[in-house]
């Protein structure tokens, strides 16, 4: 799931402001979700086993077994410094193997299938020559003029329909095995630096059965280079808290409890960015570096918060700690009941995200990529825990609401190209694939979520816009994995094939 080469921990006072601070240095890492793979049994797994372990030494110290109550509210928690440095950070989920071989097959079926055409075709007419002859008729003559085609020939007409079916198989097969092999070898250059490191060899270290997914590409990617990211406490108090979860809850009260509550201050920054689906050559999202500072940063403060619920919301989880004769025959088993609260953990946030870079940020979307974003949605459901109520569980965008009690305003240094592709084929880059780009300059930003006259949860604003038809040709032999496409900085590399409107004026 995770490979993290070459990294190192220090603690210790900061030069600066001499307060402790946890630091981490990372060359790369790489973190992938396995198809089919519920993280939130994984995270459930470990809540239940640190609060179980907990639990043992507060019953040990006390010298009697108590069960555990049901989580009471707590205070705010007081998150120390920590400073995380990246140079490269890959996130991406494993795609399911059928479809991954589906996805390939289809690309390739339009080839092949063009070569098969021709091939059957051409055989029809040599047949048509040969029954011809043999009736003396002059049936198809303008067929078989075309491909001057002679009745001569050395096997029957079943033997060779025979033999040209083989021909079609060994193609298609060579045909497979020659694009696999290509996406492999794209995968490898692109994950190579990923993979290097220093191994460590163990005496008698236990031989372990690991799955190795296909390295062909990921349902999905992201790539960020130049991470920085920084947390510490925010410089508030519990009335400004307060306030600020009001005001982004729309309403809830001051004096609400929590169950969890962890304020922090957040920035992130990072030097480029991408995020793709698959291998398709449009990103949904590229921002390319910039030569002077952070390409992109991201500042907010945060607060994490799970709302003490009824005696109602809480599960209880049995958790093993021995198994029946596990310490001498005839013991029982001992098991420990671990309240799991069930109501959602929401976040309040007000980030505030500056793109610095001197290029062109690209954003994408369009109707052939609905089928992997609802691929995409249901790794990300993996991430919360399933409901155990029989009600019908929350959609993904509803999900979303109720967690992310967010208002963002993006600023934009550089030029934006929101690109709406046309046709259904998320592969095709040319003809009526192109769509529409709206190209938005000079005073460029996004607001989502913010009040506004026109009650818009979502608005893209600037001086000056086109609307043009796009030339995708810069992004046809573009890597997947790649966060920063050189060529793309050429001026002359985006020139639209047409303009249709230029708004100017804000």
């Amino acid at each position: 799931m995770a490979r993290l080469p070459s990294w190192r921990i220090v603690l210790g006072p900061d030069k600066t402001t001499q307060q402790f601070l946890i630091q981490v240095i990372g060359d790369c890492a790489r973190i992938r979700i396995p198809n089919g793979y519920i993280l939130s049994d994984t995270i459930l797994s470990i809540t239940v086993a640190v609060k179980a372990a907990k639990h043992l030494v507060d019953i040990t110290n006390a010298g009697e077994y108590t069960p555990m109550e049901t989580p009471p509210s707590e205070e705010a928690k007081i998150v120390p410094n920590i400073h995380v440095q990246i140079d490269s950070l890959m996130f991406e989920a494993t795609d399911s193997p059928i479809e991954a071989r589906l996805n390939l097959a289809f690309r390739q079926n339009l080839l092949a299938q063009r070569i098969r055409v021709e091939h059957e075709e051409a055989f029809n007419a040599k047949v048509a020559k040969i029954e011809a002859d043999q009736n003396r008729a002059s049936a198809n003559t303008r067929r078989e003029g075309e491909w001057n085609f002679t009745s001569e020939h050395s096997v029957g007409i079943q033997e060779a329909r025979q033999r040209l079916r083989e021909l079609f198989s060994n193609l298609w097969i060579s045909q497979i095995q020659d694009a696999k092999a290509i996406a492999m070898v794209k995968e490898e250059n692109l994950t190579m630096r990923f993979r290097e490191g220093k191994t460590v060899q163990i005496d008698d270290a236990p031989s372990l059965s690991l799955y190795v997914p296909p390295n062909l590409p990921p349902l999905f990617r992201l790539t960020l280079n130049g991470v920085s990211v920084a947390v510490r406490s925010p410089n508030w108090d519990d009335d400004k808290r307060t306030s600020f979860m009001e005001d982004l809850g729309r309403g809830l009260p001051k004096d609400t409890q929590f169950t969890l509550l962890v304020p922090l201050h957040l920035e992130v920054a990072v030097d480029s960015a991408r995020f793709v689906l698959r291998d398709l050559p449009l990103p949904l999202l590229n921002v390319p570096p910039c030569t002077e500072r952070k390409a992109l940063t991201f500042t907010t403060d945060l607060v994490i918060g799970e709302e003490i619920g009824p005696d109602e919301s809480v599960r209880w989880v049995e958790c093993d700690v021995a198994a029946e004769n596990a310490d001498a025959p005839g013991t029982a088993a001992f098991n420990i009941p671990i309240p799991k609260t069930t109501m959602p953990v929401k976040t309040y946030a007000e980030p505030e995200v500056q793109v610095n870079t001197n290029g062109i940020t690209d954003m994408c979307w369009g109707v052939s990529y609905l089928p992997i974003m609802q691929e995409v949605m249901r790794v990300v459901d993996t991430l919360s825990t399933l409901p155990i109520d029989p009600s019908p569980p929350l959609g993904f965008w509803d999900k979303l609401r109720l967690i992310l009690h967010w208002r963002v305003r993006v600023k934009f240094s550089g030029e934006v190209h929101v690109h709406l592709k046309g046709s259904r084929d998320a592969w095709k880059t040319s003809g009526s694939a192109v769509g529409i780009a709206l190209c938005a300059r000079r005073n460029t930003r996004i607001i989502i979520g913010h009040p506004n006259p026109d009650n818009e949860l979502i608005q893209l604003i600037s001086d000056d816009m086109l609307i043009v038809v796009p030339s995708l040709k810069h992004f046809e032999n573009a890597p997947s994995g790649m966060s920063a496409l050189d060529y793309e900085l050429e001026p002359g590399s985006r020139q639209p094939q047409k303009v249709i409107a230029k708004l100017t004026s804000g």
